[in-house]
């Protein structure tokens, strides 16, 4: 069944999040508006061939709408429809980047016109008494075997940063990599509302968390973009930065 609301796909680059989003909409019973934010006429092998992979995946009875940088208005166009399928959120942003400040803000409150409003966990991360550190640390396993082989880090890994910050840590990962929070050395440093988050995947809920952290750690691009969009604390550059170093 495909699950209700606004459902935000994280991971890495290359990571399955198109094949993951395309197996939950097939389990929609109804038709399914497949959005592409990505540039058809890019003239870049790799880009066509993967282009090619996603058009053979998809069923032929859904629709298609080539939008590039205007995604507020192919949903707008396509308000009504039972199911949408936006991919992806990071090729939107790569498409808005050579326009200004006020064009980027104007797109961002008009895509947020298309999203349902739910706060109740951003309500509880406001009550946070300590700074709040938004932490995603795997992509998908089953695409990290062989090219991508590195691009997760292990939970533990954050250890040192969870004891020497006066912070708390919130966790932003899904599915895999989740369960090694609740075994790792510092599972009391995580929120109070930890299990509600964990339940969460509603996109405007999870843009509301982000938004109310002091600093973001992650592997996935998209949250990177959000908290980013969110002008989120230029702090979380500076452990990626720290922990890069670290690893090598």
């Amino acid at each position: 069944m495909t699950p209700p609301g606004a459902v935000l796909v994280l991971g890495g680059a290359h990571s399955g999040k198109s094949e993951w989003a395309e197996h939950l909409a097939r389990s929609h019973s109804g038709a399914v508006i497949y959005v592409a934010t990505g540039a058809a006429d890019l003239a870049d092998a790799d880009w066509q061939a993967r282009l090619r992979r996603h058009r053979q995946r998809r069923p032929a009875n859904w629709a298609l709408v080539e939008c590039g940088a205007a995604l507020p208005a192919a949903l707008e166009r396509t308000r009504g429809e039972p199911l949408r399928l936006v991919d992806a959120l990071g090729t939107w942003v790569s498409a808005l980047l050579h326009h200004g400040d006020h064009h980027w803000q104007q797109q961002v409150e008009l895509l947020l016109l298309h999203l349902p409003p739910r706060c109740g966990t951003q309500q509880k991360l406001a009550a946070e008494k300590r700074p709040v550190i938004g932490i995603n640390w795997q992509g998908n396993p089953r695409t990290e075997t062989t090219s991508l082989k590195g691009r997760s880090l292990p939970l533990e890994s954050l250890a040192s940063i969870a004891s020497s910050t006066a912070g708390t840590m919130l966790s932003l990962q899904k599915g895999p990599g989740e369960e090694q929070r609740p075994g790792c050395s510092f599972h009391h440093h995580f929120v109070a509302c930890q299990v509600e988050v964990n339940h969460t995947w509603n996109l405007v809920e999870t843009a509301a968390m982000i938004a109310n952290c002091n600093a973001v750690i992650t592997t996935s691009t998209v949250v990177a973009h959000l908290a980013a969009a969110q002008q989120c604390s230029p702090a979380s550059r500076q452990f990626r930065g720290q922990l890069a170093t670290q690893r090598r």
